[in-house]
């Protein structure tokens, strides 16, 4: 199975009683919405002017095998591409739609790090988030500062 259309919308599990939607970018990247919802059909209306919670590139495994069912569509900006940083010992780019450029930490910040989600850690990250716990996984990809170790291993 290929991956859906960008504005194809998913439910994804956050707890035993809960879930969020996510709304397919164009591939690779999803956008997660802040709301967390038990029982509720997607309304589309809602979800347009929904608080975004994040934006990641990810796999395509928890779509196509399920665990992730479609439940709607949407209409989205094909064209859009969330800004994203790089870092290395060097310093940070950004990368976007308009391509790559090199960019200060104070442009960085608030921006994810360039990555692949997997499914797991993504789902993770939500129930981290909806418990109030920091997560593993965005302390290790978060904007180091200058002077810093750059990398967490």
């Amino acid at each position: 199975m290929r991956r859906p259309a960008p504005g194809t919308i998913v439910r994804v599990s956050v707890s035993e009683h809960g879930f969020v939607y996510a709304v397919l970018l164009r591939t690779p990247f999803v956008r997660f919405f802040e709301q967390q919802h038990v029982g509720a059909s997607p309304n589309v209306a809602e979800l347009q002017n929904a608080k975004i919670l994040f934006e990641v590139a990810m796999g395509d495994s928890a779509i196509r095998d399920g665990r992730w069912p479609v439940v709607g569509v949407m209409p989205v900006d094909e064209s859009y591409r969330p800004a994203e940083f790089v870092q290395d010992e060097k310093g940070c780019e950004i990368v976007d739609a308009a391509g790559r450029r090199a960019a200060t930490v104070e442009e960085c910040m608030g921006l994810e790090r360039a990555s692949i989600w997997q499914p797991e850690h993504i789902e993770s990250r939500l129930a981290d988030h909806f418990a109030g716990r920091p997560n593993v996984h965005v302390q290790e990809g978060r904007l180091r500062m200058p002077g810093e170790r750059p990398w967490p291993w």
